[in-house]
């Protein structure tokens, strides 16, 4: 194990076909493999100690070795071995895993059923509050400050989004067909500010209240999803989805006024292309293996950078994936062979990393975002 107050590099996790693995983002070694089949997703947790990762009936804790403790010194952090913990959160047909203002929320599609549960205590399930929709269906739940975000649906997915307080509905179910986890976005004079994504709109939470915006006309059968916002802007980004995989259209939401615009792209983006840099910039990771570096509230592209090569004619799998942690960006290629460490401020690659075996997800676990630690005196 190593200690001291030096930051740790961020780690790597990657669910494979037969097993999780985790790697050290600057020097490429492996952490450790742990063998285990049958992972679909990898999800943020709100705490950098830990990755969910989904199975069929089930979301699993995976313990990503990243440590930190207080004393009078400081802050120290430790690095030790990534392994699979004992924790196990039930959920029939488990669907998405949403984390908000330290709240994680699980969700089962197979009875409608939400788990929600402060970061600092993913180790205790029993202590999770449930939170049940109508009726069984592909939805989630999120925690907002003060409510709960709960999707209504029924066979065919989502098809609106309720308002909870205190354990007990707000008001009307607000209609929005196919209902995708949206993000929180910067502050605004009203308080905190979460969009959801939906077919043909958008809804905005804010101040106790869920209202909802249609989408231009030329959009109004389209999708909203894969949303992204950062504490920088007052921007989120969307992709604009019509019923293809991948889409060259993005929405941009500005949450101070809930006014849109959209932005046409070189190159086709798919789901988890999306993500945000420390100033609030976008970034997309295209099919064609360019990071696009976009200016959100002058909705262009202000820089493009060559991350991986494509064969002439041929088309990758749509299966690349970008994450951002402080000035890093983590790309997973289009054929899911190779992670590449970009510094955003200087756009130039820090590192890449071969992979062999079925990527199925990547997870980025940064120490800064270690959110619940033991002091010691």
């Amino acid at each position: 194990m190593t200690a001291g107050s030096e930051l740790p590099a961020p780690r790597i996790v990657l669910a494979e076909s037969n097993g999780i693995d985790t790697r050290d983002s600057q020097t490429g070694e492996l952490l450790s493999f742990m063998r285990r089949a049958g992972t679909s997703a990898l999800s943020n947790s709100g705490d950098s100690q830990y990755v969910i990762y989904t199975e069929a009936d089930q979301f699993g804790v995976f313990a990503t070795g990243l440590q930190a403790f207080g004393n009078d010194d400081g802050i120290h952090y430790h690095g030790d071995t990534p392994l699979l913990t004992s924790i196990f959160y039930p959920a029939p047909q488990a669907g998405h895993v949403v984390t908000n203002l330290g709240v994680t929320t699980f969700f089962a599609n197979g009875t409608g059923q939400a788990s929600a549960i402060e970061v600092g205590s993913l180790g205790n399930p029993t202590g999770a509050l449930p939170l049940q929709a109508q009726s069984p269906h592909a939805g989630f739940a999120v925690w907002v400050g003060g409510d709960f975000l709960l999707t209504q649906g029924d066979r065919s997915g989502a098809t609106g989004v309720q308002v909870i307080r205190d354990g007990q509905p707000v008001g009307e179910v607000v209609d929005c067909p196919q209902a995708q986890p949206g993000t929180a976005g910067a502050e605004t004079d009203h308080g905190s500010v979460y969009v959801v994504g939906c077919r043909g709109a958008f809804l905005l939470y804010q101040a106790g209240e869920l209202y909802r915006f249609t989408l231009p006309q030329s959009a109004a059968a389209a999708q909203l999803t894969d949303l992204v916002g950062s504490d920088s802007s007052p921007w989120v980004l969307a992709r604009v989805a019509s019923g293809a995989a991948q889409t060259t259209t993005l929405a941009l939401i500005d949450i101070r006024d809930a006014s849109l615009k959209l932005l046409e792209l070189p190159a086709a983006a798919s789901a988890q292309t999306l993500a945000r840099g420390p100033n609030g910039e976008g970034l997309v990771l295209t099919s064609d293996g360019q990071l696009l570096i976009l200016d959100p509230e002058r909705a262009t592209i202000v820089d493009q950078i060559p991350v991986f090569s494509t064969a002439t004619g041929a088309q990758p799998p749509d299966a690349p994936i970008v994450q951002a942690r402080r000035d890093l960006a983590f790309l997973l290629s289009p054929l899911r062979d190779e992670v590449v460490v970009l510094d955003i401020p200087t756009r130039t690659i820090k590192n890449r990393l071969a992979l062999v075996g079925e990527i199925i997800d990547m997870e980025v676990a940064d120490p800064v975002d270690i959110t619940s630690m033991p002091v010691f005196e």
